[in-house]
């Protein structure tokens, strides 16, 4: 803290000039991939210093109100005085790591922000099914196409576990019928069968 003595027509005034501060303890933010990420920075006094966001591979993205990177999907937004936040819309995967925001003050002040981007949650969805099917043995083995909503890769490897699977059910025609009305976790984790990730 600096104390400073100011003399405006012959009268003295005393005042206080608070060093700039911040809350420089580490947060953690998850964000949805394609929603918006919100990364605060709340700087108090910050007077004549510069402030930075930087991105995890360094990159600078602000100084002050002024976007440096070039990316439309970032921004810098203020709503009020103290705030120096940054906005990233449809967030993606590679958005993801440590963001710091800087005053430059000796020492430098450092807040930083470790941003988590995960998948978002894709709701179950029913089967879709094409299927023909010829005796083979005692089981009717059916040979099927399965279709996904999007939001699912496609899954040629698994489905020929699943149909190698389905040659082994007592009765692989009651159990198609089933499959129908059952949601994709069903089916996977009643074959024991993995799948790819959502996208």
């Amino acid at each position: 803290m600096i104390a400073a003595v100011s003399i405006v027509g012959g009268e003295s005034m005393d005042r206080e000039l608070m060093d700039p501060s911040f809350d420089t303890k580490t947060e953690n933010i998850t964000a949805i991939a394609g929603e918006t990420a919100e990364l605060r920075c709340i700087a108090e006094n910050k007077r004549g210093y510069g402030l930075i966001w930087l991105n995890p591979r360094k990159t600078l993205i602000s100084k002050d109100e002024s976007r440096y990177i070039d990316d439309s999907r970032i921004s810098v937004e203020r709503p009020n005085i103290r705030y120096w936040n940054i906005i990233i819309r449809e967030v993606r995967f590679n958005d993801s790591g440590e963001y710091m925001c800087q005053i430059n003050t000796k020492p430098v002040l450092i807040k930083r922000i470790n941003l988590f981007v995960r998948e978002p949650k894709v709701p179950a969805r029913k089967v879709s099914m094409k299927s023909q099917g010829h005796e083979d043995g005692p089981a009717l083995f059916y040979w099927f196409a399965c279709c996904f909503d999007a939001g699912f890769r496609s899954l040629p490897a698994n489905w020929k576990r699943i149909l190698e699977a389905t040659r082994q059910l007592n009765n692989p025609k009651r159990y198609l019928a089933d499959v129908v009305e059952h949601r994709i976790v069903n089916i996977v984790e009643s074959l024991g069968t993995l799948i790819d990730t959502p996208v």
